[in-house]
Formats: structure tokens, sequence, C-alpha cells
């Protein structure tokens, strides 16, 4: 029972990545000398990356629908601006009207940034180095390619492959981040238009 309890509890260590064993260096070997089968983990990783980025991008296609669902209302609500021209206008009318104001500003912000996630980096590299990335091997020619990409030592094409995954993980999270302030800004917004209905309400 104690035996059981005992290698329960090393597994839950494990599970959190970083053990004492692994800081102390006393595990023995490197993942560069033990015969793994890279390329099961390499395609692991690989499409985890896509799969991030790909909920990024659909979460920024949901929140372009709904920012244009909102703003949509805010349209429709012709009564502030209305009642802006008049000359017996009261406080709660201007109150409102800066409200809505600030709600177009967030929704505008937050669609701002939710294009920002899906919008492709397109920057043309100087010089075709990576023979991984769709813009790098559009530059080279076929029968070129397929010499650099044959003739490349099993050591070189494992480290090509962990940096795309590297590159892979930034873009991921710079969408995530952008998403996020998208996601921000269309809450802010949804409060602050919540808030210049209530106070339509009372004029």
């Amino acid at each position: 029972m104690a035996q059981d309890t005992a290698n329960k509890n090393q597994d839950v260590e494990t599970h959190g990545f970083v053990t004492k064993e692994m800081e102390e260096g006393k595990l023995a070997g490197k993942v560069r000398d033990i015969d793994l089968n890279f390329t099961r983990i390499l395609v692991m990783l690989e499409d985890n990356m896509d799969t991030q980025i790909a909920r990024a991008d659909h979460k920024a296609q949901l929140v372009l629908v709904a920012n244009g669902i909102l703003i949509a209302s805010v349209g429709l609500d012709q009564g502030v601006i209305r009642d802006t021209f008049s000359s017996t206008i009261s406080i709660l009318e201007i109150m409102s009207l800066a409200f809505t104001i600030m709600v177009v500003i967030s929704l505008l912000l937050s669609v701002f940034f939710a294009l920002m996630t899906s919008r492709p980096n397109t920057t043309p590299p100087k010089e075709a180095t990576n023979l991984f990335f769709f813009q790098h091997i559009a530059m080279m020619d076929p029968h070129d390619y397929a010499e650099r990409f044959l003739d490349m030592d099993s050591q070189a094409l494992k480290i090509l492959v962990i940096s795309q995954i590297h590159a892979k993980a930034k873009i991921t999270t710079r969408k995530f981040i952008q998403i996020r302030y998208s996601l921000d800004f269309m809450v802010i917004g949804l409060a602050l238009w919540m808030v210049a209905r209530l106070l339509i309400a009372f004029v």
C-alpha cells in the first residue's frame, strides 16, 4: 500500500514536467542521445501548433461575427444621434451619447485585433533558407529544392523541423494575444452598450 502511494506521488511529480531528478541531472542520457521515434514526436508537435493556429483563426472569425451584430445594433439605434441635435438635450442623453461613442470605439478596436489575428504575414523573405516554409519553398527552383532537401543529413533535418515548430509557436502566441485583446474590447463594448441602453431608458 505504501509502495503504491509512493508510485502515485512519483507519477504526479513527473506530470509536473520538471522533477527533482531532472533538476539535479540524475536522469541518464539526453534527448539527443536517446533512440526515440523523432518522426512521431515532431509530427505530433507540428499538428499541435497547426491546431492552435486554426483555433485562434476560428475564434477571430466568431469575434468578427459578434462585432458585426453589435455594431449593427448600435447603428440601428437612431434615437441617441437624433436627440443630439435637439436644443433640449438632457444630461442623461449626453452621457448616453458619450457611452455610445465609446461603444463604437471599443468594437472597432475589437474588429482591428480580430483582423490582425486572421491576417497572414506575407512579408517576402530575402533568401530561401527554410525548406519547410511555403514562401521559401516557392522561391526555389523545384529541382534545387529537391536536391537541397534530399542532401540534408538527419541531424540537420531534425534541427530544421524543430526550428519550424518554434516559429509556429511564436505565431500561435501572437495570434492568441491579439484575439485576447479583441475579446477584451468586445466585452468592454458590450458593457458600455448596456450602460448606454440603461441611460436611454431613464430619459
